[in-house]
């Protein structure tokens, strides 16, 4: 059998060898027909060890009521006789569990196995009891042994997230370094983690800023090629809810992009259901930026939520109705629009009444993308929000939620405008919908066109087949990697998007991938320090 840490191997084929390899495991251990009740004497027999100072570890995590998650890809029930001797309330464990008969033998394990290379994020939130601690504004502080551990952090999106590689082979060391924050080398003790966490908890908020003195960091010899093994393109294609028709041909884009570095590329996004989320936690759906109006317009003219609603269940379908094509689509959508920013203008609205609308609405920005908005804005990487819904809602919704627009950020999207006394009176021109955001509603003259066009890589994000191609009329010579958002799954929906899209990511809410992307295309860009 091939090793699963054999650098020639795709993380695919390692999942595939390593789910294989830990099913024969198991098949030995319940055909040997051991009983859990003589587990704790196998374990005492053993030479399997805690790390020295683990119980002034443990200190710090109660005292401070830290969530503590082991993922290990070892078996649950050996780990929980290893530190019986420790209270430790705020302990979850995501590993292998046995199954056992009345009489304590082993009769099976658990699915899913957890092995190396698929203890992430995700299966952390299928399968740790409160996976609440993985929600919201938190930090991370990853400790492992292995590249591999490295995944745990994928499929989560904490605000700081500090790594501790503990290296127990002096070959891995190069590697490590490259990788990981903080490299402990042959090193059997705890104190350099209980120390970065003693420092994380001293600082007033955590923030990305936090000063932490790594032992050893990125060499100085950082090249452009050097990108961490754990997050190649292979990794993203590996995800069971990210489809691709040509995964070579995904791939070469991905590299390229990567390679380029992040000063070569432009971002243009859709905002309804793709910058914004499609489904809240709760398993609700998202209001849209003219579902907005849909929900608070009768506290301004009684009636008119319902008429809205009226048009949208006559059109909606219309717009992502698999048989028919986007120019037999496009009559329609624009009957929509008009229809719609109509009854808008007749009620009268304000900036005030916009502002408290969005407020109390449901219109949120997928998980992660606040911070990813930050980093591309750190970057200056252009990003243009392309949309056929309210600019003015997608602008007061971003200031709300990140305190203000970033320089980098530009909207194009049917405008309000409005009167001496901030009160509606119609909307901007060309009107955008769905199937018509393309260069025949951008303005070349626009400040922001230079900086776009001067960049030949493009990453492009929707949600709909109209989105596909916002990026025609931009002046760009590299490659465009399409990223669909397919929010509400159908077979029929599945096979147009993968014709349109580059990668097609099904009923997820985080921006995940979007984000793996720059975050490595940041890293190419990196120079190297001076000698």
């Amino acid at each position: 059998m091939s090793s699963p840490l054999a650098t020639t191997n795709s993380r695919e084929e390692k999942v595939t060898i390593c789910s294989d390899w830990w099913n024969e495991s198991h098949k030995h251990i319940i055909n040997a027909e051991f009983s859990i009740n003589n587990l704790p004497v196998y374990v005492e027999k053993s030479n399997l060890n805690l790390r020295k100072n683990f119980s002034s570890f443990i200190d710090v995590v109660n005292a401070k009521q830290i969530p503590f998650i082991i993922s290990s890809a070892g078996i649950e029930e050996v780990i929980q006789i290893s530190i019986a001797d420790y209270k430790i309330p705020k302990l979850q464990i995501l590993a292998n569990k046995m199954v056992t008969d009345e009489k304590g033998k082993i009769t099976d394990f658990r699915e899913p196995i957890v092995h190396s290379y698929n203890k992430n994020g995700f299966l952390m939130k299928q399968m740790l009891q409160d996976s609440n601690v993985l929600l919201g504004d938190f930090v991370v502080v990853l400790v492992g042994d292995a590249l591999s551990d490295l995944l745990m952090l994928e499929g989560i999106e904490p605000r700081l997230a500090y790594t501790i590689g503990f290296c127990n082979f002096e070959k891995n060391l190069q590697t490590f370094e490259a990788n990981f924050d903080t490299v402990l080398e042959r090193n059997a003790s705890m104190d350099a983690v209980t120390e970065t966490l003693i420092q994380i908890l001293g600082s007033p908020t955590a923030t990305e800023q936090l000063s932490l003195s790594p032992i050893r960091t990125m060499p100085p010899a950082a090249e452009k090629e050097i990108v961490t093994k754990i997050l190649q393109a292979e990794s993203i294609l590996s995800l069971p809810y990210v489809k691709c028709r040509d995964r070579s041909v995904v791939e070469k884009k991905i590299e390229k992009i990567i390679a380029d570095g992040i000063d070569q590329l432009v971002v243009i996004s859709d905002f309804d259901y793709t910058l914004s989320r499609a489904i809240d936690d709760n398993g609700e759906r998202c209001h849209t930026t003219y579902g907005v109006f849909d929900v608070f317009v009768d506290e301004i003219r009684p009636g008119l939520s319902q008429t809205l609603k009226d048009l949208k269940n006559l059109y909606y379908p219309i717009e992502f109705d698999p048989h028919m094509t986007i120019e037999e689509k496009c009559p329609h959508m624009e009957e929509w629009w008009r229809c719609s920013h109509s009854h808008i203008v007749s009620a009268g609205f304000t900036k005030t009444n916009i502002e408290r609308f969005v407020e109390r609405s449901n219109v949120l920005l997928r998980k992660g993308a606040e911070q990813w908005l930050r980093e591309l804005a750190n970057a200056d990487v252009p990003l243009i929000v392309f949309s056929a819904g309210v600019g003015d809602i997608i602008e007061t919704k971003l200031r709300q939620q990140c305190g203000k627009i970033p320089d980098n950020l530009h909207i194009l999207a049917n405008l309000m405008k409005y009167d001496e006394n901030e009160v509606v009176y119609d909307f901007s021109e060309p009107l955008i919908h769905t199937f018509c955001k393309n260069s025949s509603v951008i303005d070349k003259a626009a400040s922001f066109y230079p900086s776009v066009s001067s960049r030949p890589n493009v990453l492009l994000m929707g949600d709909s087949l109209g989105d596909v191609h916002m990026d025609v009329g931009v002046n760009h010579q590299g490659h465009t990697l399409r990223i669909g958002f397919l929010n509400f799954y159908s077979d029929d929906l599945l096979e147009k998007f993968l014709h349109g899209y580059d990668l097609v990511i099904i009923n997820d809410q985080t921006i995940n991938i979007p984000e793996t992307i720059t975050r490595m295309a940041t890293a190419a860009s990196l120079k190297p320090y001076d000698a």
